[in-house]
């Protein structure tokens, strides 16, 4: 987390049993902190710093795994998006490359290897882009971010 300027307001929506940020998970036994939907998150807009998704891989990884239905990783990003700050980050791993969530650019694309003959994982991340974020159908050039105060006028087109 050093590599994004160590976020404070931290968001985990598959992140019952994570160690860092508020975790959230749709499963009571984990524990969470918030009981909620990644495709439906509860928070209001631009009220965190990061979003850290690390959702089951596939159907079968989420039934298996975590009991739970079909995972809709492009809709739980847009929700992830939604709910950090303008220049704020969207974190997503996966298995496999995946696009650009939308108002986002591409900042790295690392690979994570855990053992050898084991599935690598790849780190999306993901910046929140001022330039590119509408609201109700209007551009904005805000370049504060209303969860943490922080400056970004220097990401602002």
């Amino acid at each position: 987390m050093r590599l994004l300027g160590n976020p404070e307001k931290i968001l985990q929506p598959f992140g019952g049993l994570a160690e860092h940020g508020l975790r959230m998970d749709i499963r009571r036994d984990v524990r969470p902190d918030v009981l909620g939907d990644a495709h439906a998150l509860p928070f209001r807009d631009n009220s965190f710093d990061m979003t850290l998704l690390d959702p089951p891989y596939s159907d079968d990884d989420a039934e298996r795994l975590y009991g739970t239905n079909h995972v809709r990783i492009m809709v739980a990003a847009k929700e992830a998006v939604r709910v950090v700050c303008e220049g704020g980050w969207v974190v997503l791993y996966h298995e496999l490359s995946l696009p650009v969530p939308p108002h986002c650019i591409l900042t790295h694309r690392i690979l994570v290897e855990t053992r050898p003959w084991h599935v690598a994982r790849i780190v999306h991340v993901h910046r929140k882009d001022p330039g590119a974020y509408h609201e109700k159908g209007q551009a904005t050039n805000k370049a504060e971010c209303s969860a943490c105060g922080q400056n970004y006028s220097r990401l602002v087109k």
